[in-house]
């Protein structure tokens, strides 16, 4: 056999693949192949226009702002998982409120599976009753910090 036959018995057609003729493992990687392609390509709003398309972190920093700043229940595009109730707990005691804005903010971003950890590195408490959360997001494509205000009145 000659370099040029070898090559032709080693190209396979897709369409000749069977997946009955895989295993469940190999299955199972296809299909993790396939996540890891997706794009985390998104429309990159600035100032509330659409100016381009970005992906990866800046896409990441995109959607932790836009679940952080959307209600939850209020608009049937999105899942009842998306965004938060922190409206819920306006005129509520503090020491409540910080443990409960904590904990809807967190599960509010955990709920994107890009997102792997939610930490809060501060919470500030200003004169006129506003929390500020500080609050460190570890996902997929990078590292993001924000902020989040929540008042209490």
């Amino acid at each position: 056999m000659n370099d040029e036959e070898i090559q032709d018995d080693e190209i396979v057609n897709e369409d000749d693949i069977n997946d009955d003729d895989l295993t469940d493992d190999e299955l199972e990687d296809d299909e993790d192949e396939l996540e890891e392609d997706i794009p985390n390509k998104t429309y990159k709003i600035s100032n509330g226009r659409i100016l381009q398309t970005t992906d990866g972190l800046d896409a990441m920093r995109q959607a932790v702002d836009k679940i952080l700043k959307t209600d939850v229940n209020v608009y049937d595009i999105y899942s009842e998982n998306y965004g938060t109730d922190l409206n819920s707990l306006i005129g509520l005691d503090s020491s409540y409120i910080e443990v409960e804005a904590q904990r809807m903010i967190e599960e509010s971003l955990l709920a994107d599976d890009r997102i792997q950890e939610v930490n809060f590195e501060e919470t500030e408490i200003t004169n006129n009753g506003r929390f500020i959360f500080y609050v460190s997001v570890i996902t997929d494509y990078g590292n993001i910090s924000t902020t989040k205000e929540v008042e209490d009145n």
